[in-house]
């Protein structure tokens, strides 16, 4: 199986951290030579095409070899340069809805059933985690805090849950208690999407020996966190936190947030489904104040992911150089 290693290769995504992550894994675990375009709602790549001169010609030299696309707002903008030029192998990392067929390859997460030819699903997400992560040698400055040391990964408001000023507080609570009842340290950190105030609180709460709280300055050492950690508590919108702490091996307590919306009585079949199957390989428990160890398989599906690309890359080559080949015999 040939690598990818040193092909040039466009990220396109409009910067949402998740979205990023999960571009970057792909990318460096192809061992790809890439670029980052964040898209804006405009979904024009101005650097490399006029938008007021579409019939201008670009030369084929600007272009990547591999696109790795991931958001919806990603969508337009990769289709304006396949228009362009379609030899370009195209990836899409989730569900592109009715554009599955624009793009070489689709990887989707289990939950989302997706069917067809260029379609991959795995249960968790693709990450940038490196091996040394769940490696018992690497060692910080969390290594210092009193053990059991629970690694806290908080996010915020999402499009299916709540997490506001109430919320924050009942949390806050919860840890707390359970901080005290197993003289345990907590190690803290929050996500791009937890805003200002809500870190802030959280930060002032947890004031004290025993509790560390990343408070948005300076690096996130979410790497060593994930890593150093003996438990994890994280808050149930985020999908990509819960995908990357079960990489570890660790025990994982899903912090339950209310549904955004009171009037809808569940949240969407595809993230029940999710917890659902995280809970059935004991990878997942809700928290419910209480702390005990269990050990799962670790998985982490990013190599397995890259396998894949590389055979659909290939495959992708074969074909371009076959239809040159019928092209010269003519």
């Amino acid at each position: 199986m040939s690598n990818l290693k040193g092909l040039k290769c466009w990220l396109v995504h409009s910067g949402n951290a998740g979205d990023a992550v999960q571009c970057e894994g792909i990318a460096e675990k192809l061992g790809l030579d890439y670029e980052t375009i964040t898209v804006t709602n405009d979904t024009i790549i101005k650097k490399f095409i006029s938008f007021f001169k579409p019939k201008k010609i670009i030369e084929k030299e600007v272009f990547p070899e591999i696109i790795i696309a991931s958001g919806h707002k990603s969508i337009k903008t990769v289709k304006n340069i396949l228009n362009i030029n379609n030899n370009i192998y195209s990836i899409y990392l989730k569900n592109p809805g009715k554009y599955i067929d624009i793009f070489n390859f689709v990887w989707a997460p289990l939950h989302d059933n997706l069917n067809g030819n260029n379609i991959f699903s795995t249960l968790t997400s693709p990450n940038k985690l490196k091996k040394y992560l769940i490696s018992d040698n690497h060692s910080n400055f969390i290594n210092n805090y009193k053990k059991p040391i629970i690694g806290v990964l908080i996010g915020g408001t999402s499009k299916h849950f709540n997490f506001g000023k109430k919320e924050v507080n009942k949390l806050c609570i919860s840890l707390k208690k359970i901080k005290e009842k197993y003289s345990a340290s907590l190690i803290i950190t929050c996500s791009r999407r937890t805003d200002n105030k809500t870190k802030n609180f959280i930060a002032n709460y947890f004031n004290g020996e025993d509790n560390w709280v990343w408070n948005g300055q300076n690096d996130n050492p979410y790497e060593d966190i994930l890593n150093n950690s003996n438990f994890f508590i994280v808050t149930s919108d985020s999908v990509n936190m819960i995908s990357e702490a079960s990489s570890t091996g660790k025990p994982i307590y899903v912090y339950k947030l209310p549904k955004k919306n009171i009037r809808i009585k569940s949240i969407p079949k595809k993230l029940v489904i999710f917890f659902k199957e995280l809970e059935n390989k004991n990878i997942i428990r809700w928290f419910d104040g209480n702390l005990e160890e269990w050990e799962y398989k670790a998985i982490n599906p990013t190599q397995e992911i890259a396998n894949k690309i590389i055979v659909s890359y290939n495959n992708h080559i074969k074909k371009l150089k076959e239809s040159v080949n019928n092209y010269e015999k003519i």
